[in-house]
């Protein structure tokens, strides 16, 4: 390529990127993708800052460089574990729309990429740290919950009667989900110890989704009730309580717990404002007019979120004191699914005018070491 044709574009693109996007002062910034005119999308972080996400193949960041790690068109959902190792679902056959034989289960180890045992209907993939796996699939009429221990793979739901799904696994292989208790899709919310199936939820009046699981087996969901919305609940091997009750009322939802019990949330239809539980009391840390969503915590109680005004967006970060912007984009609904690890590194997709992009912004008291 010409060499003035190619500084013209690097400077325009430069440009541009001054124009819609901002970065925080606290925070290095990278487009860890760099792809032209694909979208990237699903990123998940590891403990490492190791990065995979889906743009039909399998991509993985790793050692401060990206590499395709499995070529494809329809490869999705990918999860990487605190060891490096990665599972995504796949299609079986040739990989042609065509020839579609059903999903299969990709696993690397961090040397090779083999194939877990069995194909079919699966979606909402889940691994642990010891590389044990839980997945939904869809047997006939009704979604299972299938879990694989490395070695064998297991029905652990057996309900013949309905849904099984929404399923999340912790360190030591306990897993939570949510199961169909009526033809109104009202559901319980079920724990499973590598040994007996408990109803934790237990509630004949509400209507309890979207379950997530510590490494102490606590467990939070969104529970709800016709006459008051939607409630966080919060269980540690006690009877569920309800930590919301002291927000607006009407719509708490996705919830998020870290391994210290401190728990994150949403509240709110339109400006929704996220919400922090420390185990004694809930506080609004959001406190913006932005349209918040998809909160996470990390093990240090640092929480990153998406926010929209309509005509910016944003991802947020809150210390345990202050909230800062790691990056903003003048456009609404330019990033969406951060997640943080617990070095405090922030990966997310987000729109650079034409596509979306994966960006990892790191500390800079991390960069400096």
């Amino acid at each position: 390529m010409n060499k003035k044709y190619l500084s013209l574009l690097l400077g325009i693109n430069l440009f541009f990127s001054m124009v819609f996007n901002s970065f925080a002062a606290n925070f290095d910034v990278i487009n860890i993708s760099n792809t032209l005119g694909i979208n990237d999308s699903e990123p998940q972080i590891n403990v490492e800052g190791d990065v995979v996400w889906s743009l039909g193949s399998i991509m993985h960041y790793h050692d401060k460089a990206a590499e395709t790690l499995f070529k494809g068109r329809y490869n999705n959902d990918p999860k990487i574990n605190k060891k490096g190792d990665i599972a995504w679902i796949g299609i079986a056959g040739k990989g042609k729309s065509s020839e579609y034989f059903g999903n299969v289960i990709y696993y690397y180890n961090g040397k090779k990429i083999t194939q877990i045992p069995g194909q079919g209907n699966y979606s909402n993939l889940q691994i642990n740290a010891d590389g044990h796996a839980v997945w939904e699939f869809k047997t006939g009429k009704f979604r299972e919950i299938y879990y694989y221990d490395g070695k064998t793979v297991t029905n652990i739901s057996g309900n013949p009667n309905g849904d099984d799904s929404g399923a999340r696994i912790n360190a030591k292989g306990h897993v939570v989900w949510q199961r169909q208790k009526s033809s109104t899709g009202d559901c319980d919310i079920y724990y499973y110890d590598r040994s007996t199936i408990t109803n934790i939820s237990n509630d004949p009046k509400n209507a309890n989704y979207s379950p997530q699981i510590n490494i102490k087996g606590h467990v939070v969901w969104r529970s709800y009730n016709d006459s008051t919305g939607n409630d966080i609940y919060y269980y540690n091997g006690k009877p569920a309580i309800n930590i919301s009750n002291s927000t607006k009322k009407g719509n708490n939802y996705a919830p998020q717990i870290n391994d210290n019990g401190h728990v994150v949330w949403c509240n709110g239809d339109f400006g929704a404002q996220i919400y922090y539980y420390n185990g004694k009391r809930v506080t609004n840390i959001s406190n913006s007019n932005y349209d918040n969503f998809n909160p996470q915590i990390n093990n240090q109680g640092k929480v990153v979120w998406a926010g929209s005004n309509g005509s910016t967006s944003k991802i947020f970060h809150y210390d345990g004191e202050k909230v800062t912007t790691v990056y903003y984009r003048s456009e609404g609904s330019a990033v969406m699914s951060p997640q943080i690890n617990d070095k405090g590194y922030v990966v997310w997709d987000g729109f650079d005018g034409s596509h979306r992009e994966i960006y990892l912004a790191i500390p800079q008291v991390a960069s400096a070491k």
